[in-house]
């Protein structure tokens, strides 16, 4: 239980001395200044009061027990909102009435938030803060309650996330893995019990989708379709197409390739999401697209992008604007790459992350195990591997059938 006490802070050369309010709790200790002033003659220590030698010595031990009162509903305050973790910051916080409630979803949500910008995920917080708004839009109130998020509110939220947005049941899957994610971190925290948890018994919205994937015809149809050298559709073709060769390389990675990273024929790259090193060798395929983006005259700076999307002479050292650059490249590839695979009579939905379905996709027909496909994608946990090969869809097994027949 914490402590609460008047203590008068003596300095040296000064005739005058604050008064702090001392928080101790767990054997640690914390000051909060209440802005009084008095000399040390007029102070009892002992009694943690104003002296009567002081003129307004009457107004002054009212004004100090009021003050410890309310300190005291601060911190009792805390403590019923808060199960455990708490630290002597968090109830001087709470005595300077600084500590926020996050009993309150939507605090404890913009406090996560508020995280992903100081570690600058900038994609993940634009996602959480569009939950958030559509989750404030149907609630209607400023504050909810976990208590309030039961299993009533999920389904009424499902319905009306699906009849307003018409969102489809996966991307409803998603916004309730970010709510569910809120919860337990609150749990884990102790800002909420445990036996408030709704999603135990909550069905999540989900509908069994596979990944767009391309053979490998019609991959080569796309590389083969005539276009003219320069323009952004080559351009955007070319990148789409190396990726593919280059084992399904991220589009992160694509666009910021610079000349630097090709070494004695070998691409030498980290993957921006993993940090996983990657060294593989330059297959004719690639080498031939990288012969046609090479200057006229000379050799590359190896400080150029070898796709010419980015441009040197712009900083992207901040995560921030790099982010915005890699999104907005993104839309304008995948617009261009739409038109190249309607040119290669391409029915299927094609952007730039099916370069890395379809190279998944053809290391499942040519036979290769799920360990060299983790190898190959640069997956961390052969899981992610399975569950990555398994929303691609079951028609690579044809060619297994074919050999036995």
């Amino acid at each position: 239980m914490a402590t609460l006490n008047l203590y008068q802070k003596i300095r040296k050369g000064n005739d005058h001395h604050p008064v702090y309010l001392r928080i101790t709790h767990n054997r640690r200790s914390r000051m909060v200044n209440l802005d009084i002033r008095i000399s040390e003659d007029d102070w009892n220590a002992e009694r943690g009061e104003v002296r009567r030698s002081h003129p307004n010595h009457t107004w002054l031990n009212n004004f100090l027990k009021a003050k410890k009162a309310e300190a005291q509903q601060q911190i009792l305050k805390v403590r019923s909102r808060k199960s455990k973790g708490i630290s002597v910051e968090v109830l001087k916080e709470a005595v300077e009435g600084k500590w926020q409630d996050m009993t309150n979803f939507f605090s404890f949500a913009e406090d996560i938030i508020a995280d992903f910008e100081q570690q600058q995920k900038y994609n993940r917080k634009r996602n959480y803060k569009v939950v958030i708004g559509r989750l404030k839009e149907f609630w209607g109130k400023d504050t909810l309650a976990f208590s309030d998020l039961n299993l009533t509110f999920l389904r009424k939220f499902n319905v009306f996330l699906e009849t307003k947005y018409g969102n489809n049941p996966n991307t409803r899957e998603n916004y309730f893995k970010k709510i569910r994610k809120i919860f337990n971190d609150a749990i884990r925290e102790g800002y909420v019990e445990r036996s408030l948890y709704p999603f135990d018994q909550f069905d999540m919205p989900s509908a069994k989708s596979y990944k767009t994937k391309l053979s490998y015809e019609q991959i080569k149809n796309m590389a083969s379709v005539e276009l003219t050298k320069g323009q952004r559709q080559r351009q955007s073709r070319n990148i789409f197409v190396f990726a593919f060769y280059a084992r399904g390389m991220r589009f992160r990675d694509a666009i910021q390739l610079k000349w630097k990273k090709i070494k004695n024929g070998r691409l030498v790259y980290r993957m921006s999401k993993t940090g996983q090193l990657v060294n593989m060798k330059l297959l004719p395929q690639m080498q031939k697209i990288l012969d046609e983006h090479k200057p006229e005259e000379g050799e590359p700076d190896p400080e150029d992008f070898i796709f010419p999307f980015f441009e040197k002479e712009k900083d992207y050292g901040n995560k921030n604007f790099l982010d915005k650059q890699v999104s907005s490249k993104n839309s304008l590839i995948n617009s261009n790459i739409k038109k190249v695979a309607k040119k290669a009579e391409i029915t299927e939905r094609v952007s730039f992350h099916v370069a890395r379905h379809s190279f998944a996709y053809h290391c499942l027909t040519m036979g290769k195990d799920i360990f060299t496909i983790k190898d190959l994608l640069g997956h961390s946990d052969i899981k992610e591997t399975l569950r990555y090969v398994k929303s691609l869809g079951a028609d690579h097994l044809d060619k297994e059938v074919d050999d036995i027949f």
